[in-house]
């Protein structure tokens, strides 16, 4: 507690609120609540400051890859999905791509989303012939910060 009756219950770090907490103050007779998370004692969102994106789900993928790139203008935003087989890009026929906003582009076997806003969330379904039945692919991610992401799923 703060001489002025403010609160704050969370993590600390140096003397300094740091991490995820929560925040009780007055400002001109008002009280407030934040929520969220602190780094070396400001207020940095609702987000987690060091994670850029949330895998909330991989079902029928035997292993993915994402990958957040570098950028040179933060304004850049991509993300690239590909599906391989056998370590070769394929496009499934029922391949299927819901986004919370944004445009989705294919080129040959590539999918890429564009002009998203973040947070994103993102359901990549499709399924595979494994002998003579189909296995159910779902992948979905939660994308927290703007830039370039590349997407592998894999499924052998």
């Amino acid at each position: 507690m703060f001489e002025n009756g403010d609160v704050f219950l969370g993590y600390w770090q140096n003397g300094q609120k740091d991490g995820k907490g929560k925040f009780e103050y007055s400002s001109n007779g008002k009280k407030y609540t934040l929520i969220g998370y602190w780094k070396n004692d400001e207020y940095e969102g609702v987000t987690e400051p060091d994670v850029s994106y949330r895998v909330t789900s991989a079902s029928g993928i035997l292993d993915y890859k994402l990958e957040k790139k570098e950028v040179a203008v933060e304004s850049d935003r991509e993300i690239t999905v590909s599906v391989k087989s056998a370590f070769i890009d394929i496009s499934p026929s029922d391949l299927k791509i819901e986004i919370s906003s944004g445009k989705i582009v294919q080129t040959g076997r590539k999918i890429g989303v564009y002009q998203y806003s973040c947070p994103l969330h993102c359901e990549i379904s499709y399924s595979i012939l494994l002998g003579e039945s189909r296995k159910q692919c779902r992948f979905i991610v939660d994308i927290l910060k703007e830039g370039k992401y590349a997407i592998v799923l894999a499924n052998d």
